[in-house]
């Protein structure tokens, strides 16, 4: 069959899955991975890895003549430049906030009017594809019907900001503007900072002589992060909307969130590249003010707790929040903790450094890296599997990387129009190569070879916000069950099925992960019906007990974990229970927040509803589930007591020779 292009020997990659395969490309659509193609163009990508065009949901791109109609700064990138440094960067979808701005008469633009306008100015500019999240200044004021006509022209997402302390002290309208967007389908994103706490922290800093831009951390402390995250939680579980947090910067912030998910509220999380880099230490340089950013650069454990949470699933997106100025107007001697110039330019870098600090280093996987920048958004915000994915009828969007390729980070040089980084100077291991967007070569070695108004606009029907867990078929739907043991009582959480659960997000959903933490010691096994008679899979949960005398020493100590599945490759095994053996023992890795627990916990349930395995039948039995020996009054031994495994073979013993 013969394609429009054919990407010849990379390795493609995705969440869960790598292979090396050939991809045909057909219509701007991937139309064949693996076996035999012929196209006509082919594009050589051997040694090259194939994973999908970046999805940043949070730019702020400013289209051409909007700055001379507000009368006021604004950012330096239109959605031609953005594009551009999208592109370089391996970033193929954009999400782009839209401000209401007064119209031509002084009114302030409601949301749909701000959508129309932006609209068309994006139209004739973008170079990648785009969707917008409107921005709601003044909930209470908007005309009635208005989130849900935004969300039925295809704009399934809001955004308020907590860090106005009229808006935050506004309950009422807060929470009919998030009811509204739950009841459209709509993501509510929220900006998470305090807005009272951020002006009275100002005003004691000028107060006390401290108002220079160096001092602007304590301008906005963790305090008021917190804070508004709380009151984030609380609209979520109020409402029932599915919250997402805007660029959240500190530990204690990311633990709020994490106790939220494990009680089931569906809030996401979205970390960006400054507080994944770099420090507060920063402020004490002489050009501070050019790494401002609202939230601020956080501390060192910070960082570290949020690396952290990419690895254990606490995290689900990393995007850029490019809101680029240009240095002169960063380091304008006029300005203090109050008026510093917030956001950097951070497109065309998010993806090179998240692949070198976190990928080269091994604080995440290829595979973690994927989910963060591309299939995790595109879930979250209605777009998968058209983006975030290489499959066979998603968009050719994708980024060919090259894991070796060595740079170093010059602002100047780069494609936006800020002129500089704030990481200039970096040394940077992994770079695109090639960038495809929808099958033609948008990059190719350092050369932009799109134009403006090539991008599309991207309308997000009512998936969004489901985040599965994992992808979950007939054939493969695993069905959790509680077994418990006589000590359990109400530690096990209630029956659940992954495919109703799948729209709590990444991971194991929540009730796993709230009973995994209350139990002691647990097993998950199979018993695998024959495929051909249309049988389901069933897995079972079950509290390991270890015989009398035993379970009360168990139970005393670190959540054990043992994890059993038959055909798994031995590596996986060794991995699983590796991690549950170093959790037992009390090891640093247990005591951290419990992410190396959680991250256990992903991993299985990727292995359980993964794609079909040949493992062998289970053993006659009269329930499924039961065998012969843990049965009441069942000859033999034991077993495995309580798990309904088969007992292991008991060791042979040899006879002392005479005479020995």
């Amino acid at each position: 069959m013969g394609f429009d292009l054919v990407v010849r020997g990379a390795t493609v990659v995705t969440p869960g899955h790598r292979e090396a395969a050939d991809i045909g490309i057909a219509g701007g659509r991937i139309a064949q991975l693996g076996g035999t193609m012929t196209g006509t163009e082919e594009l050589a990508a051997h040694g090259l890895l194939a994973i999908p065009g970046g999805v940043d949901a949070h730019t702020h791109l400013v289209h051409q003549g909007l700055a001379a109609r507000v009368g006021f700064p604004v950012w330096v990138d239109d959605f031609w430049s953005g594009s551009r440094a999208a592109i370089a960067g391996g970033i193929t979808t954009v999400g782009n906030m839209t401000y209401p701005v007064p119209d031509e008469g002084g009114a302030e633009e409601t949301p749909g009017a701000a959508i129309t306008r932006e609209m068309a100015g994006a139209a004739g500019e973008a170079a990648v594809d785009w969707f917008l999240h409107p921005i709601l200044l003044h909930p209470a004021a908007l005309p009635e019907g208005e989130v849900g006509a935004l969300a039925g022209s295809g704009h399934a997402s809001i955004k308020m900001f907590l860090s106005d302390p009229d808006l935050a002290a506004d309950e009422p309208a807060l929470l009919a503007a998030a009811t509204a967007a739950q009841a459209a389908g709509s993501v509510t994103l929220l900006h998470c900072e305090d807005g009272a706490m951020l002006a009275q922290a100002g005003e004691q800093l000028i107060a006390a002589g401290r108002g220079t831009v160096a001092n602007f951390p304590d301008a906005r402390p963790v305090a008021a992060e917190v804070a508004a995250v709380d009151q984030a939680i609380g609209i979520a579980r109020r409402t029932g909307a599915r919250v997402y947090i805007v660029h959240l910067s500190s530990a204690a912030a990311l633990d709020r969130c994490r106790r939220a998910r494990a009680a089931g509220l569906p809030v996401y999380v979205e970390t960006r590249p400054l507080y994944l880099h770099l420090t507060r230490e920063r402020f004490d340089e002489p050009d501070a003010a050019k790494y401002v950013g609202a939230p601020p650069l956080r501390e060192q454990s910070d960082r570290e707790a949020l690396w952290a949470g990419l690895a254990g699933g606490d995290v689900d997106t990393v995007c850029s929040d490019h809101a680029p100025w240009t240095l002169q107007a960063k380091l304008d001697p006029a300005l203090n903790v109050v008026t510093a110039r917030q956001g950097v330019a951070d497109l065309e870098t998010l993806m090179p450094m998240l692949y070198s600090e976190g990928v080269v280093t091994g604080r995440i996987t290829l595979d973690q890296f994927v989910a963060l920048t591309a299939a995790n958004a595109a879930r979250i915000f209605g777009l998968y599997p058209r983006k975030g994915a290489i499959a066979v009828g998603s968009d050719a969007d994708i980024a060919l990387w090259d894991p070796g390729h060595r740079r170093t980070i010059d602002g100047a040089h780069m494609q936006s129009r800020s002129g500089y980084s704030v990481y200039d100077g970096w040394q940077v291991q992994g770079w695109p190569r090639f960038v495809i967007h929808r099958g033609q070569v948008a990059f190719a070695d350092g050369q932009i070879t799109t134009r403006p108004g090539d991008g599309q606009w991207l309308p997000r029907n009512r998936t969004a916000g489901i985040l599965p867990a994992a992808e979950v078929t007939p054939r493969t739907r695993a069905i959790f069950r509680e077994c418990p043991g006589p000590e359990l009582g109400a530690d096990v959480a209630p029956v659940q099925n992954v495919a109703q659960d799948s729209v709590h997000g990444l991971g194991p959903p929540p009730w796993l992960q709230a009973s995994a933490i209350a139990m002691t010691a647990t097993v998950v096994t199979s018993h695998n019906s024959s495929t051909a008679c249309g049988k389901p899979r069933r897995w079972y949960v079950r509290r390991v007990c270890r015989g009398p005398g035993r379970e009360r020493r168990t139970a005393r100590r670190e959540p054990t974990w043992i994890f059993s599945r038959p055909g798994i490759s031995s590596p996986e095994a060794s991995r699983v229970n590796m991690v549950s053996r170093a959790i037992s023992a009390g090891s640093p890795l247990a005591r951290s927040s419990l992410i190396e627990f959680r991250a256990c916990c992903s991993h299985v349930l990727r292995l359980i509803t993964g794609p079909p395995i040949a493992s062998p039948r289970p053993p006659r039995s009269r329930r499924l589930g039961e065998h012969r020996d843990d049965r009441p009054g069942g000859a033999g031994r034991a077993g495995r007591a309580g798990t309904g495994l088969p007992a292991a073979p008991r060791p042979r013993r040899r006879r002392p020779r005479r005479g020995s």
